[in-house]
């Protein structure tokens, strides 16, 4: 498959999260399916499917059933994350006897000057989205901006995932369609 069928589909579910996000201020987790015809089709992922490991694992099975049947060659995950941004902080070199204590120290270090996701910095909202085809994954992320004083959606911001982001990113619902013919 070629590249712009990914980047296709990807502006096509930009603009559906955009549209969302100014609609409800929020987006869903949601998959956008291509068949063996090039039909579309947008399915909404109930978010029960996210309460535990279990249901995770029973909505892979069910994608990858639903994807087999309805001959599905190319499918985009989006959804709205968090994204942590781990920012250095000044230490001093650690001997073996002492790292619990250092552990522990570098924890509170951490938390007190702000740097914890915990305390609202040193994370993004994010909207990440990936398509997957039986060859390759694409995978892009947008910063979400928001009005401070209102919440409501400001911009979204492309982010450098940089040149090998799809062969670091790995998640439950990469790969899919592996194992299928087309």
């Amino acid at each position: 498959m070629a590249g712009d069928d990914h980047q296709q589909l990807i502006d096509e579910v930009i603009g559906l999260a955009r549209e969302q996000l100014k609609q409800n201020g929020m987006l869903d987790f949601t998959v956008l399916t291509v068949d063996e015809q090039g039909l579309t089709a947008r399915m909404d992922i109930d978010t029960e499917f996210f309460r535990s490991e279990a249901n995770k694992d029973r909505l892979k099975r069910k994608l990858r059933q639903d994807f087999r049947e309805k001959g599905i060659v190319r499918y985009a995950l989006v959804a709205e994350c968090w994204m942590g941004t781990v920012m250095p902080i000044k230490s001093a070199p650690v001997r073996t006897e002492s790292l619990e204590h250092y552990l522990d120290r570098y924890t509170d270090e951490y938390n007190r000057m702000g740097y914890s996701p915990g305390e609202g910095r040193g994370r993004d909202e994010i909207i990440l989205i990936q398509v997957c085809d039986r060859m390759r994954t694409t995978l892009r992320i947008w910063k979400i901006e928001r009005f401070v004083l209102t919440g409501a959606v400001r911009d979204l911001v492309p982010v450098d995932t940089g040149n090998d982001a799809e062969t670091t990113f790995a998640g439950r619902f990469v790969n899919l369609l592996e194992g299928q013919l087309h």
